[in-house]
């Protein structure tokens, strides 16, 4: 049985659950597409917020502490913050474009950039903390999955070199 069948780009870490509603990536509509655990669909949000609405947006991952979904909102340079019912909450301006998104805890996000860097961006205090970048990739521009464990080691898609790059705490 198909689930959620619709036509929709859904991007490297653009799907999570929250609350028992599942929350999509619907890059070329610009939006996220909130379902039921059956694949029905409930509601949409990002699309029609004015100066907080998405553009390209790529990863999604939740805030659990606040209780906040996080979207890589990629067109607009920028991590935007939104509550489960689709109200905007606030935005991280950014640099780069961040493609995918990782929560690590304590307010931490993970960001992996089409300029092939990974970001760790401060939730509370609004602000990116550091950067990793490895020179030694050969395409470093193509992160296109985050993803961090229980010991905070971050995990990185790195397809153009067929491999995963593990980058300790």
């Amino acid at each position: 049985k198909q689930w959620y069948q619709r036509r929709v780009a859904i991007t490297a870490g653009g799907i999570c659950v929250f609350n028992d509603v599942v929350f999509v990536v619907e890059e070329v509509n610009n939006r996220i597409a909130c379902l039921t655990r059956l694949g029905e669909h409930l509601y949409a949000f990002g699309n029609d917020n004015g100066s907080m609405s998405l553009n390209k947006p790529g990863g999604i991952a939740v805030y659990r502490e606040k209780e906040l979904l996080v979207v890589c909102d990629r067109g607009n340079k920028r991590i935007s913050l939104w509550d489960a019912r689709g109200e905007p909450k606030d935005f991280i301006p950014l640099v780069q474009h961040p493609d995918c998104c990782s929560y690590a805890g304590a307010g931490i996000l993970v960001v992996g950039t089409s300029e092939g860097e990974v970001l760790f961006v401060d939730l509370d205090c609004k602000q990116h903390v550091f950067t990793w970048s490895n020179k030694q990739l050969k395409h470093p521009g193509f992160i296109t999955g985050v993803a961090v464990d229980n010991r905070q080691n971050v995990y990185i898609c790195d397809p153009k070199n067929h491999r995963v790059i593990k980058v300790h705490k």
